[in-house]
């Protein structure tokens, strides 16, 4: 009984000792924090969101089309071929300071006129188209009144050469920079088979 009695408190010792044991266990753990839930994310506001409306506009000026409209007039470009006006006043002058026009080069250059043409030739035998004046050939120097500056250009023509190869010589000593004379006059004209005109 007494081996018995021992046996039970022994027994008894152990289950209190495992048991303090326990406590003990449970009161030195660190108590594990709850999982921290995620922080949502705000919703945007209206301001905030991104819309096609909201996306940056070019600027006006990146906009506009170029129109020709807005574009200054531009002057021929080196290498350019140059316009008619210019290509008339860049002939070579001859020995006497003016240019002796063919017929082909008056009549390319009358779709476009830009100049005065004048009938040199006495008396009347016919003109050519759109002439401005007529002045005979041997008044010319003391009609400088009835043509234009000094600078512009002046076409002289007569029936053969002759007339307004003269002319064409007075004017010239008179400062006229821009002198050019029909070769072979109104004969060779025809003979090309342009028209003369007869308006008398």
């Amino acid at each position: 009984m007494r081996i018995h009695k021992y046996r039970m408190i022994g027994i008894l010792l152990i289950l209190t000792l495992a048991v303090a044991a326990c406590g003990r266990g449970s009161l030195n753990e660190t108590p594990t924090a709850a999982p921290t839930p995620p922080t949502a994310t705000p919703a945007p506001t209206l301001a905030q969101a991104t819309s096609p409306l909201s996306a940056r506009v070019p600027a006006a000026d990146a906009m506009q089309p170029t129109s020709p409209l807005n574009e200054s007039a531009a002057k021929p470009a080196d290498g350019e071929a140059p316009t008619r006006a210019n290509a008339l006043l860049a002939l070579p002058r001859n020995a006497n300071g003016y240019v002796d026009l063919s017929v082909t080069q008056l009549s390319d250059f009358l779709q476009k006129k830009n100049f005065t043409l004048v009938n040199v030739h006495i008396p009347y035998e016919g003109e050519l188209p759109q002439t401005d004046r007529f002045i005979p050939f041997d008044e010319i120097a003391t009609k400088l009144d009835q043509l234009p500056a000094k600078d512009a250009p002046i076409v002289l023509y007569c029936r053969s050469g002759r007339m307004s190869t003269d002319a064409a010589q007075v004017l010239v000593e008179q400062g006229y920079t821009n002198v050019f004379e029909l070769d072979g006059g109104f004969n060779a004209w025809v003979a090309d088979g342009h028209e003369l005109l007869d308006q008398q």
